[in-house]
């Protein structure tokens, strides 16, 4: 896939001037010996810079990231911050934000780096995403406002029913069962037809390569390290083994992984398209891999999956238009009450529009963004696929700035609620998120500011851990996602009748990719991975820019707390400094400490921001 040969010379056009005398060759030996070497030796020069020039082609194209820098950790307290004029790509592993890169250099676009990164993402840290599991993507158009919503998470296979893991619910997180219907594939290939620029197999094959073998990563071998006493013993777990533990021991930092299977896997894909992993060369080996572990997962669940293709939820906030994804089982609406409800909460504190820095104000401000969290996680635990479930009331009730004008009005100054069903919108059913999910984002913008924010995942790190024998391929655990009647969770909570499973239903979702504008241009693109915290973590860092003004390096690194409702218990970052701390423990708060710099608790952010000189 290289740069075709330029044509060959055009020949002179004929004239009639004078020409010049014939050469003198010289007539000495030595002289002809002289002529001879200078000749070889401008023809080797050329030779080796032609061999430059190839080679570094090569290396733009099918970059095998095997270099020290594959080895970084990503990590929370990792804050790696970089700019430019014309692009950026801001990704969870810097392999793949570099193979991003390379094909906006190429002349590709934002949506063709996003497809490109996110087949690395799903090698380079296969516990988060991956063509197993699935995802939500926002595309601007361009820099303009208008955006679409390409939404391809998973769904329960036809054979699938909501009473299937009661009794049992380690079967909906590892092994055959766990397993929803990917989308991935689809997704990216549905994004890259309606916008991609560059060939289809130029965003693929990088990634061929990395499977064939890259090096593990510091990340990788921690979350292996969590894994451990499951990926040795569980019965199901062979295909992993052979990948990760090849010799009866965990991979760790340094060492190659080697998965040919899923190179050979992804050559497919790049040859033939998305079809061959829903209807061709691909599906019935997807189908035996799931079905020879238990897996429920048909022939037919695969040739049915679609895409939903669908406009954005947006607000106002701040002088800002705010966009995320609009499907209701995704992260998104939640944001957007919580913004509208902080607008009005704003406006108690008299110089707050003045002085933001002023520390009482501060201390108000973060008062008030909890318990704007708790609210909107309150309203979230009435959510489900629309297409199964009624969410028309409840959504529209989250996304009229009225009616988080009235919800504000509950929100005391001086403490907060024990009780969560004073927090109940409706009813008292609640839903408990399972936290540390497996899932990354990141962020694109190119030349013409067209942007991307997409979010994917496999659900729980390593998701159902089972690895395709055939495909190589990591499968998603996304039944795990759904509530399943009469399974208490730790917390004694019910879980959420709107959640349920059902055939071809999808799972309830954190993700929250959000685009944002700035009189009418681009402005921020934002999102995370860390599962329900991701909801409070995009939050935090849209109201650090925003309202806080503060660089994307310390709106994105900085301390940062989560509070779900329930369990009832605000996570707080150790760094906090302790005047914070006292205040969130007078205002009636059970602290629970967070070690930023060893756990992932409170989410791994990835945005992209616009610079004062535009760049």
């Amino acid at each position: 896939h290289f740069a075709p040969l330029p044509p060959p010379l055009r020949t002179p056009p004929k004239h009639t001037p004078q020409m010049p005398p014939p050469l003198k060759l010289p007539q000495s030996l030595s002289q002809r010996l002289l002529l001879l070497t200078f000749t070889l030796t401008l023809l080797f020069t050329l030779s080796l810079a032609s061999f430059s020039l190839f080679y570094y082609l090569f290396r733009q194209i099918a970059n095998i990231g095997n270099s020290e820098d594959d080895s970084l950790v990503p990590c929370q307290k990792c804050i790696h911050l970089s700019s430019g004029k014309k692009y950026a790509v801001a990704s969870d592993h810097r392999t793949c934000s570099q193979i991003g890169l390379n094909m906006l250099k190429m002349e590709g676009n934002a949506v063709d780096a996003a497809v490109a990164t996110s087949f690395c993402i799903g090698v380079m840290n296969s516990f988060s995403s991956g063509i197993g599991g699935g995802g939500i993507m926002l595309v601007s158009e361009g820099g303009t406002p208008q955006i679409r919503v390409i939404d391809s998470r998973e769904k329960a296979p036809y054979a699938a029913h909501e009473n299937m893991f009661v009794d049992n619910v380690i079967e909906a997180q590892i092994g055959g069962k766990a397993i929803g219907v990917p989308g991935e594939v689809m997704g990216l290939y549905t994004a890259w037809q309606m916008y991609g620029k560059l060939p289809w197999r130029y965003l693929v094959e990088p990634s061929v390569a990395l499977a064939r073998v890259h090096r593990v990563n510091g990340l990788v071998e921690v979350v292996l390290k969590s894994k451990q006493n499951t990926i040795l013993t569980h019965p199901q777990l062979d295909g992993f083994r052979a990948v990760y533990a090849p010799n009866g021991q965990l991979l760790k930092e340094g060492d190659f992984v080697r998965n040919e299977k899923l190179a050979q896997t992804l050559q497919i894909i790049a040859d033939e398209g998305a079809h061959t992993f829903y209807n061709g060369t691909l599906a019935k080996m997807i189908v035996d891999d799931i079905q020879e572990v238990g897996g429920i997962i048909t022939e037919q669940d695969l040739k049915d999956y679609s895409v939903r293709v669908t406009e954005p939820y947006c607000t106002e906030f701040f002088g800002h238009r705010v966009c995320t994804a609009q499907p209701e089982i995704s992260g998104g609406v939640a944001n957007i009450m919580a913004l509208n409800m902080l607008e009005r909460l704003y406006s108690r504190i008299p110089i707050f529009s003045k002085n933001t820095s002023h520390k009482k104000n501060k201390l108000l401000f973060h008062h008030y963004t909890i318990e704007a969290m708790k609210w909107v996680f309150s309203h979230r635990m009435h959510l489900g696929d629309p297409d199964f479930v009624d969410v028309e009331e409840i959504v529209n009730n989250m996304l009229s700035k009225c009616y988080a004008g009235k919800v504000a009005e509950h929100v005391l100054d001086d403490k907060t609620l024990d009780d969560f069903h004073e927090y109940a919108p409706l009813n008292n059913t609640i839903y408990a998120d399972v936290p540390n999910q497996g899932t990354a984002h990141f962020s694109v913008v190119d030349e013409e500011r067209r942007s991307v924010a997409f979010t994917s995942t496999v659900n729980l790190y390593f998701g159902s851990m089972v690895l395709g024998s055939r495909t190589g391929i990591l499968f998603n655990d996304q039944m795990d996602d759904f509530s399943t009647p009469g399974e208490y969770n730790a917390f004694n909570i019910p879980p959420s009748k709107a959640n349920f499973i059902a055939p071809g239903k999808r799972p309830l979702s954190s993700m929250s990719p959000t685009i944002i504008y700035k009189n009418g241009d681009f402005f921020m693109s934002v999102g995370a991975s860390g599962g329900p915290i991701i909801i409070t973590a995009v939050m935090q860092a849209i109201l650090n820019v925003l309202v806080f003004q503060q660089s994307l390096d310390v709106a994105v690194g900085g301390p940062r707390f989560h509070h779900q409702l329930l369990p009832p218990q605000l996570l707080v970052d150790k760094e906090w400094d302790q005047e914070s701390i006292r205040y969130f423990k007078n205002l009636g708060h059970d602290l629970q400490m967070i070690d930023f710099g060893k756990h992932q608790s409170l989410a791994v952010v990835q945005a992209i921001l616009v610079g004062e000189d535009g760049g």
